[in-house]
């Protein structure tokens, strides 16, 4: 194919029973950014590798991306491509995995993800967007992980850093006569910032 030439436009053949309408949107919108581009053996692997990531973003674990017709016109050097696109089962949340240390039932008010219902990847996002808002936790990652068994299941793994302990001074506790130069030792607080309405997220903090 000569470097010249251009798409004109992309056929998107999506391979459904059933149409899924959100997902036909969505790859319709990855093909958008490659119109006008060069007609190259690059750009149409890099738009495979989209029209896959629209996929999963929909909530497939895995699409199945073939190319069909594919036709240039040499006075115009305008390309036409038909993609088909073969989407595989819908993706489902599996379990969230805390760390040993953790009590998961701390935060059922961070998400909205249950188990056996459809894979969105904005409900990871929202969990991590909550843990990181508050101020809990020096560090929170979250990955999702195919089962070998099933990869349209996908656990959710959590891993977190609490924040340090913090130290307070609750009053110096001076003498009111100066001439003793004495001064009552300082009292501190060590305080647990890390519950929520008296859940204990970590079962072993100290």
């Amino acid at each position: 194919l000569n470097e010249i030439s251009r798409f004109s436009k992309i056929n998107i053949n999506l391979q459904q029973e059933h149409v899924d309408l959100d997902l036909q949107q969505n790859l319709h919108k990855a093909t958008q950014k490659y119109i006008n581009q060069p007609f190259s053996i690059n750009n149409i692997y890099d738009l495979t590798y989209d029209l896959k990531a629209f996929s999963n973003a929909s909530g497939y674990y895995d699409a199945v991306i073939t190319r069909g017709a594919t036709s240039v016109n040499r006075y115009t050097s305008l390309g036409n491509i038909e993609i088909l696109v073969t989407p595989k089962e819908k993706s489902l949340f599996g379990e969230l995995i805390f760390p040993e240390n953790v009590n998961p039932s701390c935060f059922t008010r961070y998400h909205s993800i249950v188990p056996g219902q459809h894979f969105q990847i904005s409900q990871v996002s929202e969990l991590h967007k909550n843990l990181r808002h508050s101020g809990l936790f020096e560090s929170s990652n979250i990955k999702t992980v195919p089962r070998n068994d099933a990869p349209h299941i996908q656990d959710v793994y959590i891993d977190l850093v609490p924040e340090k302990t913090i130290k307070f001074f609750a009053g110096l506790g001076l003498r009111a006569n100066w001439n003793d130069h004495k001064v009552a030792p300082q009292v501190y607080f060590k305080m647990k910032f890390n519950n929520l309405d008296n859940c204990e997220i970590f079962n072993n903090f100290s």
